[in-house]
């Protein structure tokens, strides 16, 4: 069965501009937008704003709501909190605030207000990526407290969460492997369906962390004089660093033992690289689109996560075209289900993640959000149709 697609807009558009409900509400309905996710940077952080001021912020959500025919779809955690080690950090007590005292009570209020939370509040630190062991313990840490919060979340409505995919190494998951392992892990523990946000920006820094292969390899030990070339290749582990330094000082190693010793640090290494497929956004599509409640939508040339708008000149070499991107998750609805990973998913907001700058004039913004609905609006000219619908 294939999901029913809805076209949404996050108020980060209105971040510092349009803060109030009505003002951010408003101007999404003027340009065709009736459901909206709502970042926590805008004025709905439970850190910064408290449950009394959440409480009158429902209320005053639920009054535009009802005035503007809109309704808020999901939440998603902000800038403030991505910036930080959250729910891995590796002090107790921060762990334990961020779950009790901003997790749990904005999933109460995405439950007051019948919506879905998406989520990137964690990385690994560095000294963790270097370390095999602390690696493993530190990736079942993040496995067992999104499976409590899923659990918590169940129990209040229910609220869905979804935990947003990125590109890098101390950004987990990155990579597809990693992603269906995430899915798999938060499943088998929680035995409550969990998903992961995807964005059409978030592939272009995999191609970084590729492995190197034997000629590259081959060609590092050619052209190696001091340190310079190194930053030529990802090698991954501090451990690979020193062995090629160490080769330039002593003859003591030959080439192939030294190989053959990289070979097995790689392996070991293994979670700091990525496949080639990992930097293709419609490969991401076509095998995880169906578990992916929300999809953000950015312009991008494949090469700069920028959040761009879908505007005229943008698109002109830009990779995210809204036929090829419904085309693709259909794709992922085709395959044969896993009883490993959550049901599919029956319903996808194709969400518009647009950032803006602070010298932008506030009329620009919104008529490049503008641009941005009607394009889209060319492939999905209404809410809640069926996507198989949609590519007839």
């Amino acid at each position: 069965m294939y999901p029913k697609i809805y076209l949404t807009l996050d108020n980060c558009f209105g971040i510092k501009r349009w803060t109030e409900p009505e003002d951010w509400m408003r101007i999404s309905k003027e340009i065709g937008i009736s459901y909206i996710e709502a970042s926590a940077d805008n004025e709905c952080d439970p850190f910064y704003g408290g449950k009394d001021y959440l409480k009158d912020w429902v209320q005053k959500v639920e009054e535009s709501q009802k005035k503007h025919q809109s309704k808020i779809a999901n939440f998603f955690t902000g800038y403030s909190t991505y910036r930080t080690l959250g729910l891995l950090h590796p002090d107790r007590r921060i762990r334990e605030r961020l779950v009790n005292q901003w997790f749990k009570e904005i999933i109460q209020v995405a439950s007051s207000l019948n919506a879905g939370l998406g989520f990137f509040v964690h990385a690994f630190s560095e000294p963790t990526l270097q370390d095999p062991e602390i690696y493993r313990e530190t990736k079942n840490l993040l496995f067992d407290t999104i499976s409590h919060l899923v659990k918590f979340a169940s129990s209040q409505s229910p609220v869905i969460l979804m935990l947003e995919q990125m590109y890098s190494p101390h950004q987990y998951p990155w990579t597809i492997s990693g992603t269906f392992e995430y899915l798999k892990e938060v499943f088998k523990r929680s035995k409550l369906p969990s998903y992961i946000a995807l964005d059409t920006g978030h592939m272009v820094g995999q191609g970084r962390f590729l492995r190197p292969n034997q000629e590259q390899l081959e060609e590092i030990f050619s052209g190696f004089h001091g340190n310079e070339s190194l930053t030529n290749y990802w090698l991954g582990s501090n451990s690979i660093r020193k062995l090629v330094i160490e080769s330039r000082k002593s003859s003591f190693l030959f080439k192939p033992t030294l190989l053959d010793l990289i070979e097995a640090e790689m392996d070991r290494y293994s979670y700091l690289f990525a496949e080639p497929i990992d930097g293709d956004l419609y490969s991401w599509l076509k095998l995880l689109g169906c578990y992916s409640p929300i999809i953000h939508l950015q312009q991008t040339n494949g090469k700069t996560s920028s959040h761009q708008p879908f505007t005229r000149e943008n698109n002109l070499n830009g990779i995210v075209h809204p036929k090829k991107v419904l085309q693709a998750i259909a794709r992922s609805y085709e395959e044969p289900e896993n009883p490993l990973l959550p049901p599919r998913c029956k319903a996808i907001y194709l969400t518009f993640e647009i950032f803006n700058s602070s010298i932008d004039y506030p009329q620009q913004i919104v008529d490049r959000l503008r641009e941005s609905v009607e394009f889209w609006r060319e492939y999905i000219p209404q809410d809640g149709l069926s996507l198989d619908v949609l590519l007839k």
